[in-house]
Protein backbone atom coordinates (compact mmCIF):
# COMPACT_ATOMS: atom_id res chain seq x y z
CA UNK A 1 0.00 0.00 0.00
CA UNK A 2 1.15 3.48 -1.21
CA UNK A 3 -0.98 4.86 1.92
CA UNK A 4 0.29 6.05 4.97
CA UNK A 5 0.02 7.85 8.48
CA UNK A 6 2.56 11.24 8.64
CA UNK A 7 1.57 12.04 12.34
CA UNK A 8 4.08 13.59 14.99
CA UNK A 9 6.70 11.72 16.70
CA UNK A 10 4.30 11.76 20.04
CA UNK A 11 1.25 10.01 17.74
CA UNK A 12 3.53 7.63 16.59
CA UNK A 13 4.50 6.43 19.75
CA UNK A 14 0.97 5.31 20.62
CA UNK A 15 0.59 3.68 17.43
CA UNK A 16 3.60 1.60 18.58
CA UNK A 17 2.37 0.91 21.68
CA UNK A 18 -1.01 -0.53 20.64
CA UNK A 19 1.05 -2.56 18.02
CA UNK A 20 3.21 -3.90 21.01
CA UNK A 21 0.20 -4.46 23.17
CA UNK A 22 -1.48 -6.81 20.54
CA UNK A 23 2.03 -8.68 19.45
CA UNK A 24 1.74 -9.37 23.57
CA UNK A 25 -2.08 -10.37 22.94
CA UNK A 26 -3.09 -7.91 26.09
CA UNK A 27 -5.32 -6.52 23.02
CA UNK A 28 -7.77 -8.49 20.90
CA UNK A 29 -7.58 -7.19 17.50
CA UNK A 30 -11.53 -7.92 17.10
CA UNK A 31 -11.47 -4.66 20.21
CA UNK A 32 -12.79 -1.51 18.93
CA UNK A 33 -9.52 0.71 20.07
CA UNK A 34 -9.43 4.74 19.39
CA UNK A 35 -5.50 6.75 18.99
CA UNK A 36 -5.80 9.93 19.24
CA UNK A 37 -3.60 12.18 17.35
CA UNK A 38 -3.39 15.88 17.72
CA UNK A 39 -0.52 16.77 16.07
CA UNK A 40 1.40 16.64 12.40
CA UNK A 41 4.44 15.88 10.81
CA UNK A 42 4.55 18.77 9.88
CA UNK A 43 6.27 19.81 12.94
CA UNK A 44 9.00 18.12 12.45
CA UNK A 45 10.38 18.41 8.96
CA UNK A 46 13.57 19.59 9.89
CA UNK A 47 14.29 15.81 11.31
Amino acid sequence: SLEGMFICPEGAATAVALNKLLVAGDLSPDENILLLNTGSGLKYLDV
